[in-house]
């Protein structure tokens, strides 16, 4: 016979109701483990002795609720949360693909703020396949980007059911597809051979550039750790150095390490032009050449994200994830942008209009070389009729560079090739302004892309996937 003070512990009176399990998985999602959230039912009612279950009883309710999701059933709550989305989210986009069992294969999906961010800053597309998320080992795509102050945006993402080129294929092509065909100018890549292929196919007129960060990790693995030969090799992947020079430089470093018949090495010449910066700097990179700035996402999911987690939790998590990052930058934009830097320069009609046009985080690193316009004389012009030729050199240095400008629309290329890597202007641009005796940048110095007009006129037109 059960006394009084015991009969709360009677199965019969012990019960997780509804309303208990859906605050419970909530937490759980966010990364709280059962005894924790435990501990705060108890909190709530002032005591276990009032919550009306014990620990084993929401163990029990957490796995039979689990039990009860099959595969199938899980990914139709996956496309259920995304069909939600769409109802207060008219332009949110998804689409997925099934096998011949109709088993979810591929799915990708992409908020309006990812949309309108690609329309402004799409030009540069971050490919990470790197992590995998959940009890499906399905691999997590992340579709990534840099915003007009150098911070990270992310596009879109996929999960997917393998790695391979018709995948990779699908989700470049849905990419495109989703944002009116904008095709991106240069994609970065952590090398994999399945996504070169599917830029080939895809994005056949992108620049393919290979992560610095993954290559660095992988000379060290293919040479043996060998000292002198990755120095050099971080040289010629991050240094815009001259072609005679680079290929010198790399049989000079390959035989003094004794590494001329190492088959990476001999991969890695093969294929110089997807990482060497010398044969890269024409294509605009917007100066990026990592895959590394998707770390933040990964780092928030890898917090938050459990190995038996499934599809359905995992989307709610990701959107959780893209939130925090954008209030993340959000806040870090307010607290730069509310304060006022004061011009240093002695160019203060050049410093003031690139404070006005540029993000703040642009203009600092514009300002950097525009303070460097002074170490360049400007020794000899030469008039071509439609264009004007500017050679500068620096102090005790034997290089010249050449700086050609229009002479109607003052649209200026330098040999550095900094405003076709970067979209910025360089020092030598700089310097040829001062000589012009210019007030302000020509317009056609300044990529809207950097500005903070960035996203101006830009509409966002959604459909539903299918």
């Amino acid at each position: 016979m059960a006394t009084k003070s015991s009969i709360k512990y009677l199965r019969s009176h012990r019960k997780v109701i509804d309303a208990n399990y859906a605050q419970a998985s909530t937490m759980r999602m966010t990364g709280m483990k059962t005894c924790q959230i435990m501990n705060f039912f108890a909190m709530q009612c002032e005591g276990y002795r009032n919550i009306g279950f014990v620990l084993k009883d929401l163990y029990n309710r957490v796995e039979l609720e689990e039990k009860k999701e099959t595969t199938n059933e899980d990914a139709e709550g996956a496309i259920g949360y995304f069909i939600g989305r769409t109802t207060i989210e008219p332009t949110f986009y998804f689409e997925y693909e099934v096998d011949i069992e109709g088993r979810l294969e591929n799915i990708f999906w992409m908020d309006s703020v990812g949309q309108m961010d690609y329309k402004a800053f799409g030009d540069v597309l971050v490919f990470d396949s790197t992590y995998n998320t959940n009890k499906y080992h399905k691999p997590l795509v992340v579709l990534a980007g840099v915003k007009n102050d150098f911070g990270t945006i992310i596009f879109g993402s996929a999960l997917l059911s393998e790695k391979t080129t018709e995948a990779y294929d699908w989700i470049l092509g849905t990419l495109v597809k989703a944002n009116g065909g904008k095709k991106p100018i240069s994609v970065i890549t952590d090398g994999d051979k399945s996504m070169r292929q599917a830029i080939e196919h895809v994005l056949p007129n992108a620049r393919h550039g290979l992560c610095t960060f993954h290559l660095k990790r992988n000379a060290e693995t293919g040479t043996n750790k060998c000292s002198m030969f990755t120095s050099m090799f971080a040289k010629f992947m991050k240094k815009a150095i001259p072609m005679e020079e680079f290929e010198e430089g790399w049989h000079a470093v390959v035989a003094s390490c004794g590494l001329d018949g190492n088959d990476w090495v001999k991969k890695m010449y093969a294929k110089r032009s997807l990482w060497a910066e010398t044969l890269l700097r024409e294509c605009f990179f917007v100066g990026m050449r990592s895959t590394s700035w998707c770390e933040q996402m990964n780092a928030f999911l890898k917090r938050y994200i459990k190995p038996n987690m499934r599809m359905y939790q995992f989307v709610k998590i990701h959107a959780l994830a893209l939130d925090f990052l954008r209030e993340k930058e959000s806040k870090a934009h307010h607290e730069i942008e509310d304060t006022f830097l004061m011009l240093s320069t002695e160019l203060l009609a050049l410093e003031q209009h690139a404070a006005e046009a540029y993000t703040r985080n642009i203009f600092v690193n514009v300002r950097k070389h525009l303070g460097r316009q002074g170490l360049y004389d400007c020794f000899k012009r030469e008039d071509t009729g439609s264009e004007c030729l500017f050679y500068l050199a620096k102090y005790r240095d034997s290089r010249t560079w050449v700086v050609e400008m229009d002479k109607e629309t003052r649209q200026m290329k330098c040999s550095c090739k900094k405003f076709e890597w970067k979209g910025l202007p360089c020092a030598h641009m700089f310097r040829v302004m001062v000589v012009k005796n210019l007030q302000k940048f020509p317009q056609a110095c300044i990529m809207k892309r950097w500005t903070m007009n960035a996203k101006e006129d830009i509409d966002v037109g959604g459909s539903l996937g299918t």
